[in-house]
């Protein structure tokens, strides 16, 4: 069988920036080929795509789910990433790629391949959340000039010991750096387990909140959990006497 690097040298075109998507038309044996050997089977519910390695993202190849997730029937985008992840964890991404690829830093890598995404889908109005697990390994990163010194606080931001890229003094200059190739996606629906665990959290700490806000959580919760919007959802207390 021909190996995707065969491919790729075979072709020029395919080495350099592609911003026409039209040029992989004649590649459909080659992404066929990327499917099979780097994605996963995850049997009727197969949810895949692969896409470019900047942000914002854009996917030149998926699965007929994967479409059906992330936008509605006129091709709309339904779905929308949460600020805190296009902002902090895009960031921690670029991070922990940069020490790999640049630095030789392996140990920081071994849990960052699952990435927990919080997105709302406004058709429906309830969270759903899925793990997408990302293969890296064809994106190259570049860096013009010399590599500045390695700062261990970009370790620890990468390990997520610091919580926000704005606690980094001297931050990795992003701007410098370049990426190119493309990111495979794997995706596992785990709503039911995450509204479940905040269910349990926003009960467990409803008394530090307003009864209103109280009560908008554990709805919104329920309903996540429920996966309906039609249901009006009400709280009766169980009470416990002596």
């Amino acid at each position: 069988m021909q190996s995707i690097a065969d491919v790729l040298y075979a072709n020029p075109v395919l080495l350099n920036p592609i911003k026409n998507w039209s040029t992989l038309d004649p590649f459909k044996d080659l992404i066929d080929l990327i499917h099979v050997n780097h994605i996963p089977s995850q049997g009727t519910n197969y949810l895949y795509a692969i896409g470019t390695p900047s942000s914002p993202m854009k996917f030149f190849s998926y699965s007929e789910e994967f479409k059906k997730l992330i936008s509605d029937a006129d091709g709309n985008l339904k779905l929308h990433l949460h600020d805190g992840f296009i902002n902090e964890e895009y960031a921690r991404r670029l991070y922990q790629d940069i020490l790999f690829k640049c630095y030789g830093i392996e140990k920081i890598t071994q849990n960052s391949f699952q990435t927990l995404l919080r997105l709302t889908d406004d058709s429906e109005g309830y969270k759903r959340y899925y793990h997408f697990i990302t293969n890296n390994q064809f994106v190259d990163i570049n860096y013009s000039g010399a590599l500045p010194e390695l700062n261990n606080e970009w370790v620890e931001y990468a390990k997520g010991n610091i919580s926000s890229i704005n606690e980094v003094k001297r931050q990795i200059p992003l701007d410098r750096f370049g990426l190119e190739g493309f990111i495979l996606f794997t995706v596992k629906d785990e709503t039911i387990n995450e509204a479940l665990n905040e269910l349990r959290e926003n009960v467990a700490t409803m008394y530090t909140l307003s009864r209103k806000d109280a009560y908008l959580r554990i709805k919104n919760n329920t309903l996540s959990l429920l996966q309906k919007k039609s249901i009006e959802v009400g709280f009766l207390p169980l009470i416990d006497i002596n």
